[in-house]
């Protein structure tokens, strides 16, 4: 029994051993721009103060965590996950203005495919994926009446699911480290628009809370996410 184990035990830091060394890692930072078409099932979105439209555009600026692996067969997997400020034009009409809304953005993408080129130089790899984006947009918006004001807490959640690929080139400048470059295309099946409003309304010295939400689906339009960074391999 005892050279059963210990032959399992050797076998097991064997093939170990052997898959690593047959699979790279590589893990990098970049600043990515994504850019996400909305397309409302109703026409909730505005270009002017008096003109509604179906459509609206995100352009975001993020930061990108990045893993890259790889087979030496070709097989690959990529994850990212990115964080940064999105914006978005002429978001609130309700109050008068339309003013750009700046809030925060989320984009996680995971896939899988195959590297077409795996050298100790350069990779390219093409790989097939789903992505989830949220966008944030907070707001203030204060009205004075006659006898009373209102003062509405208001946050806009879009939040997308996309299908797409992932292309991603890396050039190595040493065993370790190098750069990276990828862009991310894909269709938007299906999303929705959450409106949480917090209303404190103050009336001869009393005021008074209530919170409404309000949610409208999003139809399936594009993304896309150009990206480069800097990776390291291991």
């Amino acid at each position: 029994m005892k050279k059963i184990i210990i032959g399992a035990a050797i076998a097991l830091v064997m093939s170990t051993s052997l898959f690593a060394n047959t699979w790279s890692n590589n893990i990098g930072l970049g600043f990515s721009v994504p850019v996400t078409n909305y397309k409302a099932k109703d026409n909730i979105f505005w270009d002017t103060e008096n003109t509604f439209t179906d459509k609206k555009t995100e352009v975001a600026f993020d930061i990108q965590g990045m893993y890259l692996g790889y087979h030496q067969n070709g097989f690959t997997v990529k994850g990212a996950l990115s964080l940064g400020i999105g914006t978005i034009s002429d978001l609130y009409p309700e109050n008068g203005s339309l003013e750009r809304g700046i809030g925060v953005n989320i984009v996680e993408t995971l896939g899988i495919g195959y590297s077409f080129i795996r050298s100790d130089k350069a990779v390219l790899a093409l790989t097939a994926g789903i992505g989830l984006q949220e966008g944030i947009y907070p707001r203030k918006v204060k009205i004075a009446l006659l006898n009373s004001s209102e003062e509405h807490d208001v946050t806009d959640t879009f939040f997308t699911f996309n299908l797409g690929a992932d292309l991603t080139a890396v050039i190595r400048s040493s065993d370790k480290f190098g750069f990276y470059a990828s862009l991310y295309a894909g269709w938007i099946p299906t999303g929705f628009l959450k409106e949480e409003d917090k209303v404190e309304v103050t009336k001869n010295g009393t005021t008074t809370s209530t919170t409404e939400s309000i949610t409208k689906d999003l139809d399936g339009t594009f993304f896309f996410a150009p990206t480069i960074g800097v990776v390291w391999t291991f």
